[in-house]
């Protein structure tokens, strides 16, 4: 009886099947072949129980502004397209380098833990040290979400003209000598 590659490892596989007594490696090679053929395909069945594929054929074009786009946020064409999918319908943004995001809130915390061991060398005072730690959370958080949910153009004009009523007249002229 041969055994499945899901339940035991290739070299279990492999003596079940009998091609280790023989020696040969040509049969051995073709054995192990057969294993992760066997163990692909039944992957490939466990995963289409619980995830469904979708095919989609792009032109030349179409295929290209994809691949940079991808390799601008530094992903496969496969999950750019799935993540930039979910983003769009969630209204969510996807962020262009994940790793230079980690790195920025990395740096943050640093600055924040140089400002404490200042503290501690220098004496200042608690309220000073508070005051200090209370900005670079702020910052640390507004930076954050600046990177993982930027604000559309919209909402940007809207605050700018509530902020500065006057941007108002200036933008709807600006838009006016633009058509």
């Amino acid at each position: 009886m041969k055994h499945t590659p899901n339940k035991h490892s290739i070299y279990q596989y492999l003596d079940s099947c009998g091609v280790l007594k023989s020696g040969n490696e040509d049969i051995i090679a073709r054995a192990r072949k057969d294993y992760w053929r066997i163990y692909k395909k039944i992957w490939r069945q466990k995963k289409r129980k619980t995830e469904k594929e979708i095919t989609v054929s792009w032109n030349t074009d179409e295929l290209k502004t994809v691949s940079n786009a991808a390799k601008q946020h530094k992903m496969s064409r496969t999950a750019f397209v799935k993540a930039s999918t979910l983003a769009y319908i969630n209204k969510a943004y996807i962020i262009p380098d994940i790793m230079e995001v980690r790195r920025i809130a990395q740096l943050l915390a640093l600055n924040y833990n140089a400002v404490l061991e200042l503290t501690e060398e220098k004496g200042i005072s608690l309220k000073e040290i508070k005051n200090i730690l209370e900005k670079i959370t702020e910052l640390e958080r507004t930076v954050l979400l600046s990177l993982h949910d930027p604000k559309t153009i919209d909402q940007l004009v809207i605050e700018t003209i509530q902020k500065k009523p006057f941007t108002k007249s200036r933008l709807i002229q600006l838009l006016d000598s633009l058509s």
